[in-house]
């Protein structure tokens, strides 16, 4: 092999692309780089790779009946790594690995029914093609780094958890978004807004619209504003009933071991219902209400039956 092509190969595999054979001094043209070689897959994801040339593309699963692979997205990688002449020589096809039971399985990669490609991989699964209602935000200590801690939450949509930021988000229901308005925190203190209940108001820069998700355990977290943290004030759920703090709406109360304060984030659409522990019994959501005379509590946010209404869909609007 010439020295200029073993470079080049050297380089191919600093892409993490990898080769399939290298035989007679030439590099091979295409490989299947996800499953990987006895890798362990769950949830959605791609089957991937490239090839420099190809007719028609497919793929089975333990000898199964073939599915289809795409084939032409641009890989400059690849191309700039001298493996193809061409760009568009990507490959790839979205699966959901739930559909096979649990242990040791073979693909194999077809180009107009001659293969080209294959490897063995593990399939985890959660007991069922399809999760759904399942919810939770974890945190995982000392990772990637020692000193730092990464949160995971189940996404639905991929079947798999996801990287969520450590930041601020603002919350939104798809009710306030037409009308520009995002939670803010407030304060029980003499003189401030609905007696100092949570409430929809106009999106600003205001750090009490600034809120991070702190894990407890078992997948529940607690909201805190960037305003209350000062306070050690995290969000109440409250249960709206004449004799409960400002009448059920919800509020900033010192951050607890309480169930109304242990918040669960349930998948809806595009969208989020939140549910603290406290309330999950009485199947409630967050609200986000409007605030105006004729509002339930006069348009304080608050704890309601849980149903697909826009005031209760809520998404995270990363600061």
């Amino acid at each position: 092999m010439s020295e200029l092509r073993f470079i080049r190969v050297v380089a191919l595999m600093a892409f993490g692309t990898g080769i399939l054979t290298v035989g007679s001094g030439a590099m091979a043209q295409s490989f299947l780089e996800n499953p990987a070689k006895n890798s362990l897959v769950s949830g959605i994801s791609l089957v991937s790779g490239w090839k420099c040339s190809a007719g028609t593309l497919t793929f089975t699963v333990d000898g199964g009946a073939p599915s289809t692979l795409s084939y032409g997205t641009p890989r400059s990688d690849i191309q700039n790594a001298g493996a193809c002449a061409g760009l568009n020589v990507g490959f790839g096809a979205l699966l959901n690995w739930n559909l096979f039971s649990d242990g040791l399985h073979t693909i194999r990669l077809f180009d107009d029914g001659v293969e080209f490609a294959s490897t063995d991989f593990v399939v985890t699964t959660l007991g069922t093609e399809f999760l759904s209602g399942a919810s939770g935000i974890y945190e995982l200590s000392n990772f990637p780094v020692a000193g730092q801690d990464t949160l995971v939450r189940w996404d639905q949509s991929s079947q798999n958890f996801q990287i969520i930021s450590d930041g601020y988000y603002k919350l939104q229901t798809l009710l306030s978004e037409g009308r520009g308005e995002c939670l803010e925190s407030n304060s029980l203190t003499t003189g401030a807004t609905l007696d100092g209940a949570t409430f929809m108001d106009t999106c600003a820069d205001v750090t009490g619209q600034l809120w991070k998700l702190v894990p407890l355990g078992d997948g529940y977290v607690q909201l805190q504003s960037m305003l209350s943290e000062g306070r050690g004030e995290c969000l109440e759920g409250n249960a709206v009933a004449a004799t409960s703090t400002l009448e059920g709406a919800s509020f900033m109360s010192p951050c607890g071991n309480f169930t109304g304060q242990a918040w669960k984030i349930y998948p809806n659409g595009n969208h989020f219902q939140l549910q603290t522990q406290d309330a999950e019994s009485r199947n409630e959501c967050l609200e986000g209400n409007a605030v105006g005379a004729t509002s339930t509590l006069g348009g304080a946010s608050f704890m309601s039956t849980c149903d697909n209404v826009t005031g209760q869909l809520w998404k995270l609007v990363p600061q």
